[in-house]
């Protein structure tokens, strides 16, 4: 029941997913157990600061490193106003993993993010990378960087800092 279909196992193991929620079953959490709900609401209340520092984050991200070569913002329609819950960028799908590794060894924990459903264990065979191209050519270019209300400056600046560095931008 904890794991929700998934196989969290090589989510932490395997380096090659580098986050990568595999599907394996049909599972659902419906039952929450009374000191997660406490916690919920605890954090219900402080929604509108989680997504203020949120903001705040992705407006310093987004500032700091805009006209980097090889570094791409999704895009936000001006009609929108998101809750940050993930600060994706996009990036050339051939250096995608090198990528990764080369912030991770700057310590900045990143991750993939939106994998498409069809290449999970449970739902192969449902469709192909052909049937599915805007899924995966989105996949293929998105990282997720760290965003999180109790990032402390310090940390947002050595996030920026080791970006700059992995893509020689002064």
């Amino acid at each position: 029941m904890r794991r929700k279909g998934t196989d969290k196992y090589s989510f932490i193991s395997y380096n090659r997913t580098k986050g990568f929620y595999e599907y394996d079953v049909i599972d659902n959490l419906h039952i929450q157990s009374n000191i997660l709900v406490t916690l919920d609401v605890r954090q219900l209340r402080k929604l509108d600061w989680i997504n203020s520092e949120r903001k705040r984050i992705a407006n310093y991200y987004l500032n700091e490193l805009k006209g980097i070569d090889g570094l791409n913002f999704l895009r936000i329609p001006e009609y929108t106003e998101p809750n940050w819950h993930i600060f994706g960028v996009l990036v050339n799908p051939e250096d995608k993993y090198w990528i990764m590794d080369a912030l991770r060894a700057e310590g900045i924990m990143c991750n993939v993010h939106y994998t498409p459903l069809h290449r999970n264990k449970f739902y192969r065979g449902l469709a192909s990378d052909e049937e599915m191209p805007g899924a995966v050519e989105f996949y293929s270019k998105l990282i997720r960087l760290p965003i999180y209300p109790s990032l402390t400056a310090e940390e947002r600046k050595c996030i920026v800092d080791g970006v700059k560095k992995v893509f020689n931008y002064d």
